[in-house]
């Protein structure tokens, strides 16, 4: 047999005996975490250990390692074997030798071994009648190389717990009369019930309104036991899977962040976009933080996340805007008639939908103020938005 050049004499009757005598039941995971010279505890109790067995051979293992769900390795003979075959893409995972930073390595493993020292990432989103944007983030994380999993808080909220709140409830934002549920009536609710079978998603809600949009963002905490990105994503926010990867790969890089500004393209309708704010009027938000267990929200608006003393994590060393230049994300904030009229009513923004509609019908840069004075972007200009969306925005119907 030869896959990858490398040549095999399998005996399928040893492979077949020593199945029985580890008296397997699948699914099962492999690991091979005790080497020569060193040790891995990859924290799998169940899983199936690599190891000396009387009168077998570490090739009588390939039909065990062909069988397997997950591997989990050292960086070893065992993983070089499982490389050379081809086995378990996707699902094989390994804890590189120092040498092999260092370029000393003798063997070169192919690039879709996953690193068990990457940090997972937990994205969350708050959302209350979030179609069409919320259909279209599953798709995307899809995408992206690193471990993640999706926290999803739905529901109404007060307007309460913070300075941004505080500022909503003085310009008069109310929660329209005409919403009586807590939970979505746009599709959404159906849609999240939909996703939630999936075991990189955790959808979470509120037997009410939820006291605030802070008690709604500390609502996944709970569940977050180890360090990770946290990664705030809203709903009417989407990344190019380059962009989410490069900003990863800095947390990777330099572990002493722990938080990074991350700039965007602004979008005040569905097609003009800020290209100008002379003042940097809302061209960048505090996205990604580097979590530890015992960290929590005190604030929402603006996103402040505090370690367990309660000191911000914004003020340990975080990547400015300017670090993180060439890696923006697209924020649709004023994209659909929808948020329009909500937000209207609930952030107090009186006269922003006839406003917004006369924005739509000019042609070329405008001065944001002209037409959405409540926002306060006094200085911003829009222009058409040359490129192309990140979700399919030309077919909604927005008339």
């Amino acid at each position: 047999e030869e896959k990858q050049h490398l040549q095999l004499n399998r005996d399928y009757e040893k492979e077949t005996t020593l199945k029985k005598k580890l008296n397997l039941k699948k699914p099962y995971t492999i690991t091979h975490s005790i080497g020569h010279y060193r040790s891995y505890d990859f924290q799998i109790p169940d899983g199936v250990e690599v190891k000396p067995v009387s009168d077998f051979s570490l090739i009588d293992w390939i039909g065990v390692l062909e069988d397997a769900e997950k591997i989990y390795c050292l960086d070893s003979s065992v993983s070089n074997l499982v490389d050379g075959l081809g086995l378990s893409k996707r699902t094989r995972f390994i804890k590189y030798n120092d040498n092999l930073r260092r370029g000393t390595n003798k063997v070169q493993l192919s690039n879709d071994w996953q690193s068990v020292e990457k940090l997972p990432v937990c994205f969350f989103t708050i959302v209350f009648n979030g179609m069409p944007f919320i259909e279209y983030h599953l798709e995307k994380f899809r995408q992206l190389p690193f471990p993640w999993h999706w926290y999803i808080i739905e529901g109404l909220a007060e307007i309460a717990g913070d300075p941004g709140a505080n500022g909503h409830r003085a310009r008069g934002g109310h929660i329209p009369d005409n919403y009586t549920s807590s939970l979505s009536t746009d599709g959404t609710t159906e849609y999240l019930d939909k996703i939630s079978i999936f075991s990189d998603v955790t959808v979470i809600r509120n037997n009410d309104i939820w006291d605030s949009k802070l008690v709604m963002v500390n609502a996944p905490v709970p569940f977050i036991d180890s360090r990770c990105i946290l990664w705030q994503v809203d709903v009417d926010e989407f990344y190019p899977a380059a962009i989410a990867t490069g900003i990863y790969q800095k947390f990777m890089d330099d572990p002493s962040r722990r938080a990074a500004i991350i700039p965007h393209l602004s979008f005040m309708t569905e097609s003009k976009y800020i290209v100008s704010n002379n003042s940097n009027e809302a061209s960048s938000f505090p996205r990604a933080w580097l979590f530890e267990p015992g960290c929590r929200w005190s604030s929402h608006e603006p996103p402040i996340l505090v370690d367990a003393e309660g000191q911000s994590l914004l003020k340990m060393n975080p990547f400015s805007e300017e670090d993180m230049k060439d890696l923006k994300f697209y924020h649709y904030g004023y994209a659909h008639p929808s948020q329009i009229r909500f937000k209207e009513s609930y952030y107090g923004y009186k006269g922003l939908y006839d406003g917004w509609q006369k924005l739509r019908r000019v042609s070329g840069k405008a001065k944001v103020a002209n037409y959405l004075p409540g926002i306060n972007l006094k200085k911003s200009i829009v222009d058409d938005f040359p490129g192309e969306h990140l979700i399919p925005i030309k077919q909604w119907e927005l008339n």
